[in-house]
């Protein structure tokens, strides 16, 4: 009986929640996108705006070791100090900032 209703369950949630995720995230299509949206007018290719002297835009950059972390770390959501600012649950720490007027969805 267990058994059944775990099946019935899958069967009613798998194929909508894969189609929430695609089947390969690709960079240029799912990614630059949201950066570009969020994050390249205070890390991106302007010097004038560019904030932190941290650039996102290139991947040397986002990867490069910096004194408080590593802002892209390949492989590694957790180490990553991206991951770790947009997910900061005080505002203060927050990216992207209160004042830049942007707000990342869940998804």
């Amino acid at each position: 009986m267990q058994a059944n209703r775990v099946f019935t369950f899958l069967c009613l949630v798998a194929p909508a929640a894969l189609a929430v995720v695609p089947a390969k995230i690709d960079f240029q299509r799912d990614v630059r996108p949201i950066l570009s949206d969020n994050c390249f007018r205070c890390h991106g290719p302007d010097p004038e705006t560019r904030m932190v002297d941290l650039r996102l835009d290139l991947r040397d950059a986002a990867t490069a070791k910096r004194e408080h972390g590593t802002a892209v770390v390949p492989g590694s959501i957790e180490q990553s100090m991206l991951w770790q600012r947009v997910s900061q649950e005080k505002p203060a720490k927050r990216m992207p900032p209160p004042y830049a007027n942007k707000v990342l969805s869940a998804e």
